[in-house]
């Protein structure tokens, strides 16, 4: 008896609250598409049969989450909802651009040492010793044997087209152009960039030691710093990411086809006039397009997935 009278009142209350701030539907006018809280209405009010199992179904659907327009909700008494500590957030993560670049430029510069580190080490241990050995030192005695004081000259200017003076000056200004039009994504690729070559090559010739070739030299620098060429992949890098910016701020052909010549003529003059002037063996040259080429290539994922994850 005692249990029939409590399951009586919480009836006649539940039926008392659903008077006062519900409004009941007819059978016949009930809406096709309930929303979710009318969903979760309709399952309480069925929950109420008189039994024990219908109050605990009906405490138990009252505590289940609500989802509603992509949020999910903790269903309190009556109509309120409260924010559910569970709830997925609203936005997603966000990531600090230089956060971003500056792991991925990481990952770049540990890649671009091995792979320089490997080929160093394949050029010095197995290809010297054959016919691309040979190859190098016909080149640059060639080379050296047909001096004359106006070549000379010329591939002192061809080299410092790419120079340690040149390349800090240029990419400098264009950081300062970057930052004044408040262009983030080209002075991140350029930052980028410059910063990976240098650290690749001081990474190479610390590690690989191949002399420079035997001819008369015409500059005094650190004899055993042969492999890679700095100047031939500053070269690539500098240039070649000016034309990736030119692409991206002009669709004039004619702009466009003026800074890939640049691109790809001027890291030819370079190593030629490195290679003169008793510098480099071609190998080092070409070594250094391809860390060039890479350092480019870090560049540009470093910015794009900056902007992706921002």
């Amino acid at each position: 008896m005692l249990l029939e009278f409590v399951l009586d009142g919480a009836r006649r209350g539940r039926r008392g609250v659903r008077r006062c701030g519900v409004r009941q539907w007819p059978a016949r006018e009930r809406p096709r598409d309930k929303p979710a809280d009318q969903e979760c209405r309709a399952q309480e009010r069925g929950n109420d049969d008189g039994t024990a199992s219908g109050i605990a179904s009906l405490l138990f659907v009252r505590g289940l989450p609500r989802v509603q327009c992509g949020e999910t909700n903790i269903m309190a008494s009556g109509d309120a909802a409260v924010d559910s500590p569970f709830a997925a957030p609203s936005h997603r993560v966000r990531f600090h651009p230089v956060i971003v670049a500056g792991e991925v430029a990481v990952a770049g510069y540990v890649a671009l040492a091995v792979f320089a580190l490997a080929l160093g080490a394949l050029l010095m241990n197995v290809l010297v010793d054959g016919w691309l050995g040979q190859f190098d030192h016909d080149v640059v005695h060639s080379m050296a044997g047909s001096r004359t004081p106006t070549w000379d000259t010329l591939t002192a200017i061809g080299s410092n087209l790419a120079g340690g003076i040149t390349v800090p000056i240029v990419v400098f200004v264009i950081l300062v152009v970057c930052a004044a039009f408040r262009n983030w994504t080209l002075f991140g690729l350029f930052a980028v960039a410059s910063v990976l070559e240098p650290l690749t090559y001081l990474t190479a010739t610390y590690f690989i030691v191949r002399t420079r070739p035997d001819v008369p030299r015409l500059e005094s620098l650190i004899v055993s710093d042969s492999f890679f060429s700095g100047h031939t992949a500053a070269a690539v890098m500098l240039y070649g990411t000016i034309a990736i910016a030119v692409f991206t701020r002009t669709r004039n052909r004619v702009v466009r086809a003026i800074v890939v010549a640049v691109a790809v003529v001027v890291p030819v003059v370079v190593a030629l006039s490195r290679m003169y002037r008793g510098m480099h063996y071609p190998t080092d040259a070409l070594s250094g397009a391809l860390v060039g080429l890479g350092c480019i290539a870090v560049a540009v994922v470093a910015v794009r997935r900056a902007e992706r994850m921002t």
